[in-house]
C-alpha cells in the first residue's frame, strides 16, 4: 500500500477503501470470533457497502465486546463523505427539507387555528406549552438593544462572499447585503458600525453639524447549500446576507449567554449531557431524546405562541423570512430558522429545555433532572411520554432511532454507554491522509483497540512518524512509551521536562489588499474588546459592555506588477492619520504604489503544516 510523504496527502478513494476494508476485517474477525461480527465482514467482502451503513446493532441482546467490533467496523465507512452507495446525497437533503417544510407549514396552520378558537390541544398539553411560554420568557429576560450586541462575522460564507473567500478583510470589503425583512433596521445596524457604513457609502457628511450617509444595500434572499453529513445524506444550510448574519450571531451571543447560566443548559459545555447519559445507561431512570431535523421543525407560529412578542419580531427581523433551494427556486419559508442562521442553536436549546422544564412541573416532578444541549435531551424517563407529545404538538419529530428511555443503551452529545461502558467508535469521515491516519490511530488508542492502532502506524510513512503523551492534540501518535523517544533538551541548564514534536495544520492566509483592509484594524480591535465583558446590573438583570479598545498589529501592503507584497509594520492605533483612510501615495525608495494598512486574515480550510516542539513537565 502506498503510503504518503506529505502530513496532508490524500490517498485515493479506492487506496482509503482497501485500507479501512483491512482495518474493519482485523476488528471484525479477531478471536473469539462472534455471528454478527461474521455476517459484516461478509458484506464489506462483497462491497455491499450500503448494508454496512444500515447494519445495526442489537444492545439488548448482544454482548458489549460484539458491539464494541460491529460499531467500530461500521464507523469506518458510514459517515465517509466520498462514498457511494447509489443515494443522491443532494436529492436525499432536499427531500428532508421539503419534508420539513410540509411538517411547518401543518404547524403553522394549527396554531392559527388555535388561536381562533377552532382548535384545542389535549388539556395536559395545552398546560405544557402555557409553562414553557412562561419559562421561556423567564430565561431569555428583557430584549436587548442594538449596542448591547457584539455584532461580528461568522466563519463561513455570505450572500456577497463565497466560502473560499470567507476571509474577514473580504467580507467588509464587498458591500452591504441584507434580506427584505430587514430593511426596516438596516440603518440602525450600520449606524451601530460606522466604519462599515463609511467604507461603502455612496455620500457621506461629518462635520461638527452634521453627521449622515448615503449606503447602498443589495437585497438578497437566503440561498440553500449542502454540507457533507454522512454516506447517505448531505445537511442542508443557509447562506445569510450580510447584516443578517451579523445581528443572527450577535443575538445568539446574547441568549448563549443568558441561558448558561441556567443549570443544565450550558451551551459552552456538554459534559453534563454526557454523563448523565452514563447515569441513564446504568440506572434506567433517564432518558435520552434526540429530534429529527430539528432545527428546520421549529415553525413560524410555534414561535410566536411560545416567545415573549418584542423577542419574536426582532428574530424575525433577523431571520431570512425567503430563500432559494435548489430546483425549487425562491421559498417563504414555513420554518423560523434553519442551520445557518446564526440564533438557531441557542433558539431551540431554550424551547427544548422550557418543554422539559413545563413537563416535568405539569408531572409534579419536584426536582427534575434536566439537560439540553441543541436538540440532545436528558430528561426523568417519566417524563418521556408527555414530553413526545408536547413536541409533537409543535412539529418537532422525536427520532425514535436515536432516543432511549428503556433498555441499557443511551447516547448524547457524541458518547455511547451500554450499562455505564463507553462503545463510541471512532468516525472516518474523508480520504485518508497521515493526519487522519495520526487522528485514527490516536482515537483507536484511547477506545482501547491497542493492537489496531498500531497496525494503523505501520500505514503511515517512516519520516512522518512523530510520538508523544495523550492531551497535545492529535499531531503526533499517542504511546505509552514516548518518554524514550522525547528529547531531553536543557538537562544540564537544570531543566526537569522532556520536550516533543508534533504536527500542526496551518490555515490558509489571506495576504493581498482589500478595501475592508482599511477597516480591518477597526473590527477586530471591537471584536477583541467585546469578547472580555464585565457585568453590569440593571433593573435586577445582568448585561454586559464591551471594554475599551486597544492596538492590533498590521502589515504594509504595496502593490507591484506581480500583486500584493507585505511588510511588517509597527502597531497602529485607532484614528491615526495612516489609518487608510486618503489616496494612495508612493514610496519615494521603491517606486512601490502604498495603498494602506492590512492585517493577515485566515481563510476557512488548511493548505500545510509544520512542525512544532512542546515542552512538558507532565510525564
Amino acid at each position: 500500500m502506498r503510503k504518503c510523504a506529505h502530513w496532508l496527502e490524500p490517498l485515493s478513494e479506492g487506496e482509503t477503501l482497501d485500507v479501512l476494508c483491512a482495518l474493519a476485517d482485523r476488528i471484525l474477525l479477531k478471536e473469539p470470533l462472534k455471528a454478527p461480527c461474521q455476517d459484516l465482514a461478509r458484506l464489506l467482502r462483497k462491497g455491499d457497502f450500503a448494508k454496512v451503513c444500515d447494519f445495526e446493532c442489537d444492545y439488548e441482546g448482544w454482548d458489549i465486546e460484539t458491539i464494541r467490533r460491529v460499531r467500530q467496523a461500521t464507523a469506518l465507512f458510514s459517515k465517509l463523505e466520498f462514498l457511494e452507495i447509489g443515494i443522491d446525497k443532494e436529492a436525499a437533503a432536499i427531500k428532508s427539507l421539503l419534508e420539513a417544510e410540509a411538517r411547518c407549514r401543518e404547524t403553522n396552520e394549527l396554531f392559527r387555528a388555535y388561536h381562533d378558537g377552532k382548535f384545542c390541544f389535549p388539556a395536559d398539553v395545552s398546560g405544557v406549552l402555557y409553562t414553557a411560554q412562561l419559562k421561556i420568557a423567564q430565561l431569555l429576560g428583557p430584549v436587548p438593544k442594538l449596542e448591547e450586541l457584539g455584532l461580528r462575522f461568522g466563519p463561513g460564507a455570505t450572500s456577497l462572499t463565497k466560502k473560499r473567500e470567507a476571509s474577514v478583510k473580504r467580507k467588509l470589503g464587498k458591500g452591504v447585503s441584507c434580506s427584505e425583512d430587514l430593511v426596516p433596521l438596516a440603518a440602525k445596524l450600520l449606524a451601530e458600525m460606522p466604519h462599515l457604513a463609511r467604507l461603502h457609502a455612496s455620500a457621506w457628511v461629518d462635520d461638527d453639524e452634521e453627521f449622515w450617509g448615503s449606503v447602498p444595500i443589495v437585497i438578497h434572499e437566503g440561498a440553500v447549500s449542502f454540507v457533507p453529513k454522512n454516506a447517505k445524506t448531505h445537511r442542508t444550510t443557509e447562506t445569510q446576507p450580510t447584516l443578517n448574519g451579523m445581528l443572527q450571531l450577535g443575538i445568539g451571543d446574547l441568549m448563549s449567554g443568558r441561558l448558561s447560566r441556567v443549570p443544565g443548559l450550558n451551551l459552552r459545555d456538554q459534559r453534563l449531557n454526557q454523563r448523565l447519559a452514563r447515569i441513564g445507561s446504568l440506572t434506567n431512570t433517564l432518558a435520552t431524546l434526540d429530534q429529527k431535523s430539528a432545527s428546520n421543525c421549529i415553525a413560524v407560529e410555534a414561535v410566536r405562541s411560545l416567545f415573549p412578542l418584542e423577542w419574536f419580531d426582532l428574530l424575525s427581523l433577523a431571520r431570512c423570512g425567503k430563500t432559494k433551494i435548489p430546483g425549487k427556486g425562491s421559498v417563504t419559508l414555513e420554518m423560523f430558522s434553519g442551520m445557518g442562521n446564526g440564533y438557531t442553536f441557542p433558539l431551540q436549546s431554550c424551547l427544548f429545555y422550557s418543554l422539559c422544564w413545563a413537563v416535568a412541573r405539569q408531572l409534579g416532578i419536584r426536582k427534575p433532572t434536566i439537560s439540553v444541549y441543541g436538540d440532545d435531551l436528558v430528561v426523568d424517563a417519566e417524563c418521556v411520554p408527555l414530553l413526545v407529545r408536547a413536541l409533537d404538538a409543535v412539529g418537532l419529530w422525536v427520532n425514535t432511532r436515536k432516543s432511549y428511555f428503556t433498555g441499557k443503551f443511551r447516547e448524547s452529545c457524541g458518547t455511547d454507554w451500554v450499562e455505564g461502558i463507553d462503545v463510541r467508535p471512532v468516525y472516518v469521515k474523508e480520504a485518508l491522509t497521515p493526519a487522519v491516519l495520526f487522528t485514527l490511530h490516536n482515537g483507536l488508542t484511547r477506545k482501547g483497540w491497542e493492537a489496531e492502532a498500531e497496525w494503523v502506524s505501520h500505514q503511515i510513512h517512516p519520516d512522518l512518524l512523530l510520538f508523544g503523551p495523550d492531551d497535545y492534540g492529535d499531531g503526533h501518535l499517542i504511546c505509552k512509551d514516548w518518554v524514550d523517544r522525547a528529547h531531553r533538551r536543557g538537562r544540564h541548564r537544570g531543566w526537569a521536562g522532556l520536550s516533543f514534536d508534533t504536527f500542526s495544520p496551518s490555515s490558509k492566509k489571506d495576504w493581498t489588499y482589500h478595501p475592508g483592509d482599511r477597516i480591518l484594524h477597526t473590527y477586530a480591535i471591537y471584536r477583541r474588546g467585546s469578547e472580555r465583558i464585565v457585568p453590569r446590573f440593571e433593573d435586577d438583570w445582568i448585561t454586559t459592555v464591551a471594554r475599551s479598545w486597544g492596538n492590533c498589529r498590521f502589515v504594509r501592503a504595496w502593490v507591484t506588477g506581480h500583486g500584493s507584497v507585505e511588510e511588517p509594520s509597527l502597531n497602529l492605533p485607532f484614528g491615526s492619520e495612516d489609518d487608510s483612510y486618503g489616496p494612495p501615495e508612493v514610496d519615494p525608495e521603491t517606486g512601490l504604489l502604498w495603498q494602506g494598512v492590512t492585517k493577515v486574515t485566515s481563510f476557512p480550510g488548511v493548505d500545510g503544516y509544520v512542525k512544532r516542539a512542546i515542552y512538558t513537565v507532565n510525564f
